[in-house]
């Protein structure tokens, strides 16, 4: 199901296949900036997560991927990944996680914001 011109349901659902799916409006609304500012699309690797699956993938007990405001982007390389901060910052999104495969960015106003960190 489309949640948004580039961005559709299934790409969010827990990736334990519980199908657990509520991403919240102003992560895609985010989401879109930073893909009309790179004018290319962007790979989910994380979307939304149930707590057990939050728990096998070792999340943090208040991750902002259960609640459907986080998401975690592939990225390929140091150049597409300056990109996709760059992209984030400029969209306004106030937490940002930067590891060598993917960056989380998340609009949680329920952890202390705003961060941005290394994993």
């Amino acid at each position: 199901m489309r949640l948004s011109p580039h961005f559709t349901s299934e790409e969010f659902e827990c990736k334990c296949g519980c199908g657990f799916c509520d991403v919240s409006d102003a992560l895609l609304s985010y989401l879109e900036d930073m893909r009309e500012e790179l004018c290319r699309p962007m790979q989910i690797a994380s979307g939304c997560r149930c707590h057990h699956h939050n728990q096998d993938v070792g999340g943090v007990s208040n991750s902002a991927h259960i609640r459907g405001t986080a998401a975690d982007i592939v990225c390929r390389g140091g150049f597409e990944r300056f990109q996709l901060v760059t992209a984030a910052v400029n969209a306004g999104v106030v937490g940002i996680g930067v590891a060598k495969s993917f960056v989380h960015v998340d609009v949680d106003e329920d952890i202390p914001r705003p961060a941005a960190w290394s994993y």
